[in-house]
């Protein structure tokens, strides 16, 4: 695993030549977030994925609006309820071990932060750490992974990335829900399907870089002749 995920930051560390320019994100509208370069946006199961891979780790975000059908409302005192059975879905998909979980706020609005370690595709890298956040219907996730051996020396990029999460909406009409019995239960589905964008969009980047690489080869080879 960790020789598959060390040759494809390689790869990507080769295409984007180490540059560092930080890129701010838009989010749905609703907030920011600075990625330490121009990331790619796809969209994947109905997700908008947003990331970029360098030397190290993977920076990305996932934003889901959930529609009317869905009905995905609470409110303050079915949150809680909400996050849990979103990291449950979000770990089940990517057969996670949990490490640890802890809430945060930006402007009075509240989130949840977990760690955890995955190793069961070795084409990404084991060791994760998630950030969610309900504004209005759209649900935001902020992803960083590394390799465990990677954890002290990607700390200041970690820590960089998570905490430049910005809402720029407006605060005073942002809401996080009103109540719904279904709450827990499509949290849970909302969870695992995000992981599952995370994980899609990750190896068809890999898969794209790659070709991107090969055909340049090709181009370089056909010069020489």
């Amino acid at each position: 695993m960790k020789k598959n995920f060390c040759t494809i930051l390689l790869l990507f560390s080769v295409l984007q030549l180490f540059a560092q320019n930080p890129q701010k994100q838009n989010l749905a509208g609703l907030a920011t977030i600075t990625f330490p370069q121009k990331p790619i946006t796809s969209d994947t199961l109905g997700h908008i994925l947003t990331q970029f891979i360098d030397s190290v780790a993977i920076y990305s975000t996932i934003t889901r609006e959930l529609d009317a059908d869905m009905l995905l409302q609470v409110n303050g005192n079915t949150l809680p309820e909400f996050y849990d059975s979103t990291i449950n879905g979000f770990l089940d998909a990517a057969q996670g071990k949990l490490i640890s979980k802890n809430p945060f706020e930006i402007d009075g609005l509240k989130g949840i932060e977990i760690e955890f370690v995955a190793s069961s595709n070795p084409n990404l890298p084991d060791l994760r750490f998630a950030r969610f956040i309900l504004l209005d219907n759209t649900l935001i996730t902020v992803n960083f992974m590394t390799l465990s051996e990677n954890k002290l020396a990607t700390q200041t990029a970690r820590t960089q990335f998570l905490n430049s999460l910005t809402i720029t909406a407006d605060k005073t009409s942002l809401t996080q829900g009103v109540d719904h019995p279904a709450a827990y239960a499509i949290g849970s589905i909302i969870g695992k399907l995000a992981a599952w964008a995370i994980i899609l969009g990750v190896i068809a980047g890999v898969i794209l870089l790659i070709r991107r690489i090969t055909t340049k080869k090709k181009r370089t080879n056909k010069a020489e002749f």
